[in-house]
């Protein structure tokens, strides 16, 4: 937390290199979680996480992957989330979350630190 808030205050980029967890989110909602996945990215914060952007995924006709790529590029610190497509969908997926419309307050106070 503290080191976004400095990036922010610096204006100093981001680059989350498993921006896309491996699709944890996805693979969470679909409760189709892999061993692997689920020993790198879930633990019970991130299942707060996966629950509200699976909501907010299903407000915007999206996945909740999509959702949390459109979240890092809209933040307050500029961000350059690196993807890891196997296929030319999971390419233009990644590319669709672009085109989420979610307003500021529908997602950065529900995304924050999980209590």
């Amino acid at each position: 937390r503290r080191m976004h808030e400095w990036r922010a205050q610096h204006h100093v980029a981001a680059i989350p290199y498993s921006a896309q967890a491996k699709g944890y989110f996805d693979k969470v909602v679909a409760a189709a979680l892999d061993e692997a996945t689920a020993r790198a990215y879930d633990n019970p914060a991130n299942r707060v996480r996966a629950d509200v952007l699976s909501k907010l995924a299903l407000r915007a006709g999206a996945t909740p992957t999509q959702v949390a790529l459109n979240i890092l590029t809209r933040g307050p610190v500029p961000t350059i989330p690196v993807i890891g497509p196997r296929t030319i969908r999971q390419i233009e997926s990644s590319f669709d979350s672009l085109s989420i419309e979610l307003s500021d307050d529908d997602l950065f106070p529900q995304l924050a630190e999980p209590s």
